[in-house]
């Protein structure tokens, strides 16, 4: 049976599509299973940066009083932070490999392979959610900054008055 140039050509570039993934596939088995966490090393740096926001999210908790509106707002953010925070770091461990079998690390780098998008949808949204919280701190450090102003010509009226 003859196949057209088209077809071979199809083909072919199946193929290699094909080894292309077996071989990120198989990359990526080793990698974990070859990890003392049982995860990439991709999952490690975004479980790092995720602990640290999540520490930095608890710190900015008790700080803001709601005085202003951009205060409410950093809040709400802050919550939808966490949230999704939470969310990556709940995956990233559904992730993590057993140490015991080379079976296991390449059921969750399979696992890892699916989950890709849903793990690149999360750190998109928390790049989002960075760069809104960071726009409404500067709005918020502008108000206080307006209000210390404020205090120190009161006193230096006062000042100059006396």
């Amino acid at each position: 049976m003859a196949i057209g140039p088209f077809t071979g050509i199809g083909l072919a570039g199946n193929i290699v599509q094909f080894i292309d993934y077996a071989s990120k596939l198989i990359f990526s088995t080793y990698e974990i299973y070859k990890s003392s966490s049982g995860s990439s090393k991709d999952h490690v740096h975004l479980e790092s940066i995720s602990m640290r926001l999540l520490e930095l999210n608890r710190a900015l908790e008790p700080t803001l009083a709601q005085n202003f509106t951009e205060e409410k707002a950093v809040n709400e953010l802050r919550e939808e932070c966490r949230r999704d925070t939470v969310a990556l770091l709940d995956l990233i461990k559904a992730l993590k490999a057993k140490k015991d079998s080379k079976w296991s690390s390449f059921r969750k780098a399979l696992k890892c392979a699916w989950e890709k998008e849903r793990i690149d949808q999360l750190e998109k949204r928390l790049k989002d959610h960075r760069s809104e919280i960071a726009t409404h701190l500067v709005a918020v450090i502008r108000y206080v900054i307006f209000g210390l102003l404020a205090g120190v010509f009161t006193i230096q009226t006062v000042r100059h008055s006396i």
